[in-house]
């Protein structure tokens, strides 16, 4: 049978139409697709409005308490009340907002900080939220500690420390010990920490000290990594380096009951100092009188060996508590309460050795 050309050409439109009609339907479906995909939270949100009002979202805000600016990366645990499980584990945005999964209305939750960015200090507080539709945001402050004065905040939400000042009470080497400035700093820190003990105590009790000695016109005294050379209450006295003050710090500890540790952290760098800073730590540093060039125009033999020690003269120890800009402070057991510039002082620290230490 043969099929004429108008059928022909009617075939050719029907196929046409049938062609264009799927791919219609496809890109539609493709579409609705990448809508879906794009728009899957505020979707299922509007689904959820109608389907089921007993559940809804909690909100979290972790916020700046003195200037309101939100914290992110802020680690918050809802809690079950009733059963004490966790529910979940949030962690706040950019926006400083944390938003939960469903939760059931009607039911009790506690909201715990368990984390937040540096140099906030973490709020300790329990917050109990009966949830409803009416209560579904908390708001949670954080303080930054009291020892910083000011900071600045960056493009990137970050904290910059713009001031910072330790609060460490003065106490000066003068006139029992006019050698005696590294025991010195060191009870200004035990000082800070809450431990009752004096200059004197640390210098006569726990401080390793070996005295000077003559032989066939040699002057021999000890390694001052070892021991204190001489005796800090004598105008012959010289000085010590980091590890014996350690030692004295961690004896007087021990023997107290004390929870803390002292460190040797000599070679640390500018920004490793800073940081005990930020942290709360005072840094006790070996550094010159006055900041002035080191003078090693002084020496000894090691006792037991051959081996000439030069040493600075002009050898000082202060405690490092705190910057502004372009300055430190710092509890001079000479001068009290001093500022120096910041440069000339990490210059200084650098050029007499790097030698620092801390009680964590």
């Amino acid at each position: 049978m043969m099929v004429s050309g108008v059928e022909t050409m009617n075939r050719k439109k029907v196929v046409k139409k049938l062609i264009l009609r799927n791919s219609t339907i496809i890109f539609l479906l493709s579409s609705l697709i990448i809508l879906i995909s794009i728009h899957s939270n505020k979707l299922y949100d509007t689904i959820y409005e109608f389907l089921d009002k007993d559940q809804g979202k909690l909100k979290i805000f972790s916020v700046d308490a003195k200037n309101g600016f939100p914290i992110k990366n802020s680690e918050f645990r809802i809690i079950d009340l009733e059963t004490d499980n966790i529910v979940e584990v949030l962690y706040t945005d950019s926006s400083g907002m944390a938003i939960s999964n469903l939760l059931y209305f009607d039911k009790t939750y506690k909201i715990t900080q368990t984390n937040v960015m540096e140099p906030y200090v973490l709020n300790k507080e329990q917050y109990v939220v009966e949830f409803s539709e009416k209560n579904d945001r908390v708001t949670i402050n954080n303080d930054v500690p009291s020892y910083i004065k000011d900071y600045e905040r960056t493009e990137d939400k970050e904290i910059i420390i713009t001031n910072l000042q330790l609060s460490l009470d003065t106490i000066l080497q003068y006139p029992e010990l006019p050698n005696g400035c590294e025991v010195t700093a060191l009870a200004s820190v035990l000082d800070y920490y809450g431990y009752k003990t004096t200059k004197m105590e640390l210098a006569e009790k726990y401080l390793p000290k070996v005295p000077f000695s003559q032989k066939n016109n040699k002057l021999f005294g000890v390694n001052p990594y070892d021991a204190y050379a001489g005796d800090p209450s004598s105008n012959s006295g010289f000085f010590s380096y980091a590890p014996p003050i350690v030692r004295t710090a961690n004896e007087f500890i021990q023997s107290n009951d004390g929870k803390n540790n002292s460190k040797d952290i000599s070679g640390s760098t500018r920004d490793e100092i800073l940081k005990y800073l930020k942290e709360g730590t005072p840094v006790i540093v070996w550094t010159t009188r006055d900041l002035s060039e080191p003078n090693k125009n002084f020496s000894w033999y090691i006792k037991g060996t051959n081996e000439i020690l030069q040493v600075p003269t002009n050898s000082h120890t202060v405690v490092l508590t705190g910057f502004s800009e372009e300055i430190v402070y710092a509890m001079d057991p000479l001068r009290g309460q001093v500022v120096y510039d910041s440069d000339q002082f990490f210059e200084i620290y650098g050029k007499t050795g790097s030698h620092a230490m801390v009680i964590l």
